[in-house]
């Protein structure tokens, strides 16, 4: 493990990097990460500062500081803000369009953002799912099933399988398979729950055949699309926590699950798993956010 407490700005001013919580990668190579309150960090591959992104100029009014960065595309940054919901920043003339027509001041329904391998932007969150035109900042999106409280279901996540359908991660109902063509549902999943009430997934990974996905606090599960089999992980098994904070896919193919516990990479051919923590060198086991 290389660790980073702090880092360097070229004027040799240093920057605390305890604070960060979320983070991405742009096409250069760059890391952008969210501070808490203090706007984005955008450094480079060795992790030095290039610029600070902070009291941004916007169409809804003045931000406050907490800005998360989500996806990148061309020299277009989409983040989130806490209050003002899913923006775009233009990184050549630094200026931010906030998409006002589908978000909430007081509570933004658009939380998430993804690029499919075409280059389409899809934005979810409460109730929603669709694609994100970023220039116009038109949203066409599709019907969620409702949950027991009887309004949209909460999107927690999304993943582009090898067909190129997306499959999305709900609070109450389970998977939903969505053709994004015609922004149709056409595949749906949901967990029997005679046998454990659990239902949210939490993160989501496509990979052939198969969805790698987290529950609450029942570590990590593995379907079959095409049989509906679903098979669970946990502790017991070697996983580095029954409490998954995410999954996500290396670019080897490999399967890595994070937690408050450490981290844990997925031996598929063995069904087991290798778990590293702070007695392997890292900085901290706590591992809230991880990308590749």
């Amino acid at each position: 493990f290389k660790n980073y407490s702090e880092t360097l700005d070229p004027f040799g001013n240093r920057f605390p990097l305890s604070e960060t919580y979320s983070a991405t990668v742009d096409r250069k190579g760059n890391i952008w990460l969210a501070e808490d309150g203090n706007g984005m960090l955008q450094l480079d591959a060795e992790f030095r500062v290039i610029k600070r992104w902070n009291q941004l100029p916007n169409t809804a009014g003045n931000y406050r500081d907490y800005l998360e960065p989500r996806v990148i595309k061309g020299d277009t940054l989409i983040f989130h803000n806490w209050y003002n919901g899913i923006s775009r920043l233009d990184l050549r003339t630094a200026q931010v369009f906030n998409f006002s027509p589908i978000t909430d001041v007081d509570q933004p329904e658009l939380r998430q953002t993804f690029v499919s391998r075409s280059g389409q932007v899809y934005g979810y969150g409460w109730g929603r799912f669709g694609k994100l035109n970023i220039g116009s900042g038109k949203f066409k999106q599709v019907d969620i099933p409702l949950n027991n409280e009887g309004r949209p279901d909460l999107v927690m996540a999304a993943a582009e399988d090898q067909k190129g359908m997306i499959w999305l991660g709900l609070g109450q109902n389970g998977l939903l398979c969505i053709d994004p063509n015609k922004m149709q549902v056409i595949d749906s999943w949901k967990r029997d729950t005679t046998s454990s009430p659990k239902t949210r997934v939490l993160d989501l990974v496509s990979k052939n055949d198969k969805l790698y996905f987290t529950f609450d606090k029942e570590g990590l599960a593995v379907l079959d699309v095409k049989t509906k089999e679903l098979r669970s992980f946990s502790k017991k098994d070697g996983l580095c926590s029954d409490e998954l904070n995410g999954v996500l896919q290396d670019e080897s193919g490999s399967i890595w699950a994070y937690s408050s516990s450490g981290i844990s990479w997925f031996d598929e051919e063995h069904e087991r798993f290798r778990s590293f923590n702070e007695a392997d060198g890292m900085i901290s086991e706590n591992v809230h956010h991880a990308i590749v």
